[in-house]
């Protein structure tokens, strides 16, 4: 069987991973807490405890979704996204031209309106080895609801990993579990799926001094222009 994930090798080497993780640091006082987000409050049945374990520099638009207001923008810090473009400017270009390469497209941008991909830090707390919610990522169809769901992709780059490896699980029920998939990233890989396929982050351990940080994001594209639009 086919896997569902689909990598691209050699989009990192060693030299630039190591430089994307000492700016990560660079930018900790940038890091936000899952719980420092007004969702998190409001959804405490949607999140886990041990979510407020998570952190991320720039703004994933499932946390700036709330029960009042919907499909919000209210929270998304502008400084840190002009900072993260500036910052990383390098990277999203490898991104863009990765997407142009292996989605044959010819134009791949930012949505304005919304966070820029950014990454999701484990760290600051132990961790036993657990399992997280199954989700997909369909919180653009919030935004957007005339976006064709099968053009929403996803994506994953490792920067750091715990001794546990970071990974993806893919979870199927019956009668499609002979689709479920457990994939182990590896360094320099960056790995897309369909952003409607049910998953959840790969079960791993964390302990004192560990850390795991990945690059993440998500893409549509747009109805009747064609472009891709990328978001975190």
């Amino acid at each position: 069987m086919s896997s569902l994930v689909y990598d691209v090798p050699d989009f990192l080497s060693q030299e630039e991973i190591d430089k994307i993780k000492s700016q990560i640091y660079d930018m900790e006082d940038d890091w936000k807490s899952f719980s420092e987000y007004e969702r998190y409050e409001v959804h405490k049945n949607f999140f886990q405890n041990k979510d407020n374990m998570q952190h991320v520099l720039g703004d994933a638009i499932y946390l700036i979704h709330t029960q009042d207001k919907g499909p919000t923008r209210d929270e998304i810090n502008w400084e840190l996204r002009n900072n993260l473009i500036q910052n990383f400017d390098w990277l999203y270009q490898k991104l863009f031209d990765t997407i142009k390469t292996h989605f044959k497209t010819e134009k791949v941008e930012f949505d304005e309106t919304l966070p820029v991909p950014g990454f999701h830090i484990f760290g600051k707390y132990e961790i036993e080895k657990t399992q997280f919610m199954i989700h997909q990522d369909s919180g653009i169809l919030d935004y957007y609801p005339n976006v064709d769901k099968n053009t929403i992709r996803s994506f994953v780059a490792v920067i750091q990993s715990s001794s546990t490896p970071a990974g993806l699980e893919i979870v199927f029920q019956k009668p499609y579990s002979h689709l479920s998939e457990n994939v182990t990233y590896e360094y320099g890989k960056l790995y897309f799926w369909h952003g409607m396929i049910p998953h959840r982050i790969g079960s791993f351990s964390l302990k004192k001094d560990e850390y795991r940080i990945t690059f993440q994001g998500h893409f549509y594209v747009e109805p009747n222009t064609n472009i891709v639009k990328v978001y975190f």
